[in-house]
C-alpha cells in the first residue's frame, strides 16, 4: 500500500460485496486505509451491502475513515431492495450526522438497474473458501437445496417475488441466452436445464437456473433493483458525483451490456436537467467535472483555467441525450460535436482521430 501510494496512486478501493472482500474484517481495512490518509490518498468502497444492510454498510465506512484518518467515498451509492425504497433521504442524513473530521463523497449512475455478477444473489456463506468450494459445494445435493433456499428467502426479504429482475447482460459460456430474464430462461428447455430438479415452484426453478449458470461459468447480469426517488435525492446532494460504473465497452454483437457505457453522462443532461429539471446544467457539470477533480486530486484538471489541461466536451444542450438502451446499448449519444483530451481533438462531428493524446494520471500533491 505504501509503495502504491509512493507511486502516485489515488487511494486505496474495496469491493466488499465480492470474493475475496466480503470476508474482509475492518482492522484490515482501517490498516490499508490509514496508509493512503498518510499520503493525502482517499478510502473509496463498494459498499459490504447494497440492500437491507446498507445502513450498516455506510456505518461500516464511516468508521474505517474515522479511525483511518482518510477521507471517504461511496461507489455508486444506491438502495437495492424494495423494501427500503424511498429511505435515501434518511441514508443521507445519516452521511450528513458524521463528525465533519473527514470528507464523505459518493457517486451514483442515471439508471434504475444496476450490473455486476450472479455472486450477489447467494447466501455469503455458500463462498466461503472462494470460487472452487462453492461449485464443489453445488455438487453436494442436501448444500445445493440449502444454497437454493437461502437465495429464494433473501430476495423475499428483500421484497422480491421471484427472479424477474434479473436479466443476462452477457453469459460466458453461452451468448444465446443474452439478453433474456431469469424467469424467461427458466421456460426453456436446453440441455443443461433437463438436468435440473423435476417437482419445483417457479421461483426455485429460476433460482435452479441460476446456480447452473454459475456452475457453467456464471454471466455479468443487470437487476432492476432500484427507485427513481432514491435515485434522485442521491443525485442531487451537494457531494455527489457522477460515473459509469462501467468497463471500456466495445460491440461485439452479442452481449447486452448495462446502457450505462455509452449514456451515463448524455443522460444526465438530457433526463434529469433539460427533462425532469432536478438539477440545473451548471451543477450537473459540476458533478462530472470539477468535483470528482478536486476529490480525488487530479491536479489542473476539471475546470476550465489558464495553465489547466484543456479536457473538454462541447455539446448542444438542448440535443444531447442518450441513445444507448438495454437492448441496443452500443448507440453512441447524440448532441457531442466534440471532445479534446489534454488539448487535442480526438472526436469531431461524428468522427474519432486516430490521436491518442491521453496520459496517466497520478495523484497531486496538494
Amino acid at each position: 500500500m505504501r509503495k502504491a501510494m509512493e507511486d502516485g496512486a489515488l487511494g486505496l478501493s474495496t469491493g466488499l460485496e465480492y470474493l475475496p472482500g466480503m470476508f474482509a474484517p475492518q482492522w484490515e481495512i482501517v490498516a490499508l486505509a490509514k496508509v493512503a490518509g498518510q499520503y493525502g490518498g482517499l478510502y473509496v468502497t463498494h459498499l459490504r451491502d447494497e440492500g437491507l444492510k446498507v445502513f450498516e454498510a455506510v456505518k461500516e465506512a464511516l468508521e474505517i475513515g474515522h479511525k483511518a484518518k482518510v477521507n471517504v467515498h461511496l461507489s455508486h451509492l444506491k438502495i437495492a431492495a424494495p423494501k427500503l425504497w424511498k429511505t435515501a433521504a434518511q441514508l443521507l442524513g445519516l452521511i450528513d450526522l458524521q463528525k465533519q473530521s473527514i470528507q464523505v463523497t459518493m457517486d451514483c449512475y442515471p439508471y434504475t438497474s444496476s450490473s455486476t455478477g450472479l455472486i450477489v444473489l447467494l447466501p455469503k456463506w455458500s463462498l466461503e473458501g472462494g470460487e472452487r468450494r462453492f461449485r464443489l459445494r453445488l455438487h453436494n445435493e442436501v448444500l445445493r437445496q440449502r444454497i437454493r433456499q437461502d437465495m429464494i428467502s433473501e430476495a423475499i426479504e428483500k421484497g422480491w417475488r421471484d427472479f424477474s429482475f434479473a436479466r443476462i447482460a452477457s453469459c460466458w459460456f453461452d451468448p444465446s441466452l443474452n439478453g433474456y430474464y431469469i424467469h424467461e430462461l427458466a421456460q426453456f428447455n436446453h440441455k443443461w436445464q433437463q438436468q435440473l430438479p423435476s417437482g419445483l415452484t417457479e421461483i426455485e426453478q429460476e433460482a435452479e437456473v441460476i446456480l447452473e449458470l454459475l456452475k457453467r461459468g456464471g454471466a455479468q447480469m443487470i437487476y432492476e433493483c432500484m427507485s427513481e426517488d432514491d435515485l434522485e435525492e442521491i443525485m442531487c446532494h451537494k457531494n455527489t458525483m457522477f460515473g459509469s460504473d462501467s468497463s471500456v465497452r466495445y460491440n461485439d454483437m452479442k452481449s447486452k451490456p448495462h446502457p450505462r457505457g455509452y449514456g451515463t453522462f448524455p443522460r444526465v443532461l438530457a433526463r434529469y436537467v433539460r427533462e425532469r429539471g432536478v438539477l440545473s446544467l451548471e451543477e450537473a457539470i459540476r458533478k462530472m467535472t470539477s468535483l470528482p477533480a478536486k476529490v480525488f486530486k487530479l491536479g489542473q484538471r476539471g475546470e476550465i483555467k489558464e495553465g489547466y489541461f484543456a479536457d473538454l466536451v462541447i455539446f448542444n444542450e438542448h440535443e444531447i441525450s442518450d441513445a444507448s438502451t438495454y437492448d441496443e446499448p452500443f448507440n453512441p449519444p447524440k448532441g457531442i460535436y466534440f471532445v479534446l483530451v489534454n488539448g487535442q481533438i480526438v472526436f469531431e462531428n461524428g468522427n474519432e482521430r486516430a490521436i491518442y493524446p491521453g496520459r496517466p494520471i497520478r495523484r497531486a500533491i496538494q
